[in-house]
């Protein structure tokens, strides 16, 4: 799952939404830099996710003003490691 959105000159927030998903067993042909979620922009809201089973980072992005609740993140990053479950860039 990819979202993308808001505007990051005027931090106006997108009201974009991740909630509610299952996502697992992914990045079976990229191993890295291949997320269940990747998030970036302004004011995106993720919430209630279960991510797991990946080789690098269940989840990964930048970007600033989002609200992450209740995601559940397990058997990350089994084949690396210089990462993290939560992997951000430096636009946080």
């Amino acid at each position: 799952v990819s979202v993308d959105g808001g505007d990051t000159e005027t931090l106006r927030g997108s009201n974009s939404s991740v909630v509610g998903n299952s996502i697992s067993n992914f990045s079976r042909l990229v191993r890295t830099y291949a997320p269940g979620v990747h998030f970036d922009g302004v004011g995106l809201h993720v919430g209630n996710n279960s991510v797991r089973h990946a080789p690098h980072a269940c989840m990964t992005g930048g970007g600033s003003n989002h609200v992450f609740e209740h995601n559940r993140l397990e058997h990350c990053v089994y084949e690396c490691i210089d990462a993290g479950a939560f992997y951000v860039g430096r636009s946080w």
